[in-house]
């Protein structure tokens, strides 16, 4: 089965690194989707993402336990990506959308909820943007 999970993943951390594992799990082929600049900054505003999309893909494709990387270009459109990458499973933070859950069933795309998988430090992207900022003052950083 092809397995799809998607995110933005900047600053690739231990959390996106335990949701990639739990989708892994339900079978053996992770396909990962890599959000467009445009979409991560819609999401998660202005100043995002830190790390371009060709760079968080190149990261992606690093890690072993993913099979394939899909790159989504322009804003996101969840029916033209489930149409290219045809996956038999999208895995989804229980905190998705209803319009994605309705359009996977409407394309006969079965969906896996799991847990948003948050850093034992607490660290997500967001909050260490935060202490970054918090703990170092422009001058500082070379």
């Amino acid at each position: 089965m092809r397995i799809l999970f998607g995110g933005s993943f900047d600053l690739l951390h231990t959390g996106h690194v335990r949701a990639m594992r739990k989708a892994k799990r339900l079978d053996d082929y992770l396909i990962v989707l890599a959000v467009s600049d445009e979409e991560a900054s819609h999401k998660k505003g202005k100043q995002r993402p830190i790390i371009p999309q060709e760079e968080r893909v190149e990261m992606l494709n690093a890690l072993r336990i993913v099979d394939e990387v899909y790159a989504e270009k322009g804003l996101h459109n969840m029916r033209k990506v489930l149409q290219a990458v045809e996956p038999d499973v999208l895995v989804l933070n229980t905190d998705a959308r209803k319009e994605d859950v309705e359009l996977c069933a409407e394309m006969g795309v079965m969906v896996r909820f799991i847990d948003r998988q948050i850093p034992s430090s607490g660290l997500d992207t967001s909050k260490i943007i935060k202490r970054i900022l918090e703990r170092y003052d422009s001058r500082d950083i070379s």
